[in-house]
């Protein structure tokens, strides 16, 4: 299972070329030319090395009531998330979690402390509630060098339940629908740091990508 979600979350390191129109985050979308997000955003080329190739915005934006550095990832000219960044502190966390992307329709479904993982779903429906909040309180700043929670839209969760009663995160993954928004919420290194993503979408370029390389010859 550990590798069906990690392929997941990690699936937009991979090359896409899609040209959809998923939502990331505010007025930008998933596919959305280089060109298309520096005109809407006045982002230039991001200076870190780590990120470079990709557009940042030089002043800080706000988000949740504080000021984040802002940059959008890009694949091949395309864009394939929006991620802000800021030092770390508790309340900013706190507010984030439970407040902001709770109130945008976003629910969390997996966490992760180091190499500690939390399928949220499965203990949820399996053990409970309590059960799922002492599995989760190991997945708090502080107690592990990198925290990750994923957060998915909580309109496709519905659909999905509603659909095919999912009992794991697994089985939620392997139904989700092409069009179904993400947010990582990453501790790390002193930093918060939010990835909006379109993880299924860019599922679907990669296996457009595997399919034409198969052709015959």
């Amino acid at each position: 299972m550990r590798k069906l979600v990690i392929a997941v979350l990690l699936v937009l390191l991979l090359p896409v070329c899609s040209f959809a129109g998923t939502k990331l985050f505010k007025d930008y979308e998933y596919g959305m030319s280089k060109e298309e997000v520096r005109n809407k955003s006045k982002a230039v080329p991001c200076q870190d090395s780590r990120v470079r190739g990709n557009l940042c915005i030089a002043n800080p934006v706000p988000f949740a009531g504080k000021e984040w550095e802002m940059a959008f990832m890009l694949d091949k000219d395309r864009l394939v998330s929006v991620v802000l960044v800021k030092p770390f502190d508790e309340i900013t966390y706190n507010n984030v979690m439970k407040t902001t992307l709770v109130k945008n329709g976003f629910t969390p479904l997996y966490a992760r402390a180091d190499s500690y993982e939390v399928d949220i779903i499965a203990v949820a429906k399996k053990q409970g509630k309590e059960a799922l909040k002492m599995a989760l309180a190991k997945a708090y700043p502080g107690k592990a060098q990198t925290i990750l929670y994923s957060f998915f839209d909580g309109e496709h969760i519905k659909s999905s339940v509603s659909a095919y009663q999912p009992d794991t995160l697994k089985d939620f993954l392997e139904h989700a629908e092409i069009g179904t928004r993400s947010v990582d919420v990453v501790v790390n290194n002193g930093m918060l740091m939010l990835k909006f993503l379109a993880p299924f979408d860019a599922l679907a370029d990669m296996k457009k990508d595997s399919s034409s390389a198969e052709e015959a010859f």
